[in-house]
């Protein structure tokens, strides 16, 4: 997650730091719901590889959501037994069926050989076609930057023939391909048909190339969907912690800022409550039992938390919580934590009491950074902590 700056909000290794000097980031900053193409060396890496960026902006923000892969790595992300069922849905005739190769030939999806290289099957005829495929990416790699996008326009791809010949069992036939060169994976999406099956009444031809044609676009449309659905996959995952399910800590924040600002506009302030909740002696239960129970009482917490449909939830780090919640008055706010706090305590899964603290802030009044309430509140949760734990303070007690 970054911002409009370039400022990276959230990142595994590089958090905090500001990427806005590089090219791609510069893109994803200048579009919304985009893709982008770039070439990306990670120490160690002896030459660049391509990379593909997915990026969305949150409604209502500057803030950006992006989620990268390698393309060579992309092929595992797809449901690889739903392409192939979508694929064998559109042989047709004795001979005629749909492959996909990369741009190396080889095939990455087919009926009978996949994982094998085109070579393999075709001999020396499978240099033309990867040389016609070559020439196609370039092609379009040209165009793309003639109009200074690396977004990818699917009416710029165009379909192009290619003729070879095959023998097999001492026969030769000649095969007539379409193919589509398809941008996102470096990818050939290939149908093929015998020359023979096509000499045949001028209906059968024509049926057999309509067919060509509708089986190619029907598979890119099918790339499109499986991709799409994939990458937001990708994202709501990086909105999400893995443990809990709870938003992480800068969706959070992404989250409960609109909601304030919206709340100062028109003079229609709308007063809320910050609560931070700490698993108590948190290392002791990791020291204990483990860190897989450890992280089983992590998920705990959070199943109760997320219970509450009304109430925003966060894991803020680590055995550390946080909620919003659209309610000012303390002995209601209070009450509603004391309900989590006994919850949780019912669990017996260590056969001791899980117990939390809780740190609560409410605020009335309008243009309050929603840093400086989650400060408030760290400080009542550090008072409950402090003085004998598995207590609820409020911040104007303190």
């Amino acid at each position: 997650m970054l911002n409009s700056n370039g400022d990276l909000l959230y990142h595994p290794i590089f958090q905090g730091r500001n990427v806005g000097q590089y090219l791609h980031i510069q893109q994803q900053i200048g579009n919304d719901n985009n893709f982008v193409e770039y070439l990306w060396t990670n120490p160690g890496d002896e030459k660049p590889r391509k990379k593909i960026t997915y990026s969305v902006y949150l409604p209502d923000s500057d803030l950006i959501v992006s989620a990268s892969a390698y393309k060579d790595e992309l092929l595992h992300f797809i449901d690889k037994s739903l392409l192939k069922g979508k694929l064998n849905k559109y042989q047709y005739g004795e001979t005629g069926y749909v492959y996909v190769i990369d741009l190396d030939g080889k095939l990455l999806l087919h009926p009978s050989y996949e994982g094998e290289n085109v070579r393999d099957l075709i001999g020396s005829h499978a240099d033309g076609l990867l040389e016609k495929i070559r020439q196609s990416a370039h092609a379009y790699n040209l165009q793309m930057n003639q109009h200074q996008t690396t977004s990818t326009d699917h009416s710029r791809m165009d379909i192009e023939d290619y003729t070879y010949q095959i023998t097999l069992d001492n026969k030769t036939y000649q095969k007539d391909v379409l193919f589509i060169y398809y941008p996102y994976l470096d990818w050939a999406i290939i149908s093929g048909i015998s020359r023979d099956e096509l000499n045949q009444p001028t209906n059968t031809l024509l049926y057999s190339l309509l067919t060509l044609v509708i089986s190619l676009t029907a598979l890119i449309l099918i790339l499109m969907l499986l991709l799409n659905h994939r990458h937001r996959k990708l994202i709501n995952v990086l909105n999400r912690d893995y443990l809990t399910g709870l938003y992480n800590r800068g969706t959070f924040h992404s989250k409960v800022s609109p909601l304030i600002k919206s709340s100062n506009s028109n003079n229609k302030f709308k007063p809320y409550s910050i609560i931070l909740l700490d698993i108590d002696f948190f290392k002791r239960i990791n020291d204990n039992y483990g860190h897989l129970v450890g992280d089983k009482v992590i998920a705990i917490v959070g199943r109760t938390m997320a219970q509450y449909p009304n109430v925003l939830a966060g894991r803020y780090g680590g055995e550390e919580f946080i909620l919003f919640i659209r309610d000012n008055d303390i002995e209601s706010v209070i009450e509603f934590t004391d309900q989590i706090r006994t919850q949780i305590s019912n669990y017996n899964t260590l056969h001791e009491d899980i117990t939390l603290s809780a740190g609560i802030t409410t605020i009335n009044k309008p243009n309050v950074l929603l840093d400086d309430v989650i400060e408030q509140a760290d400080k009542a949760l550090y008072y409950s902590k402090h003085n004998g734990r598995n207590k609820i303070t409020h911040y104007q007690d303190i």
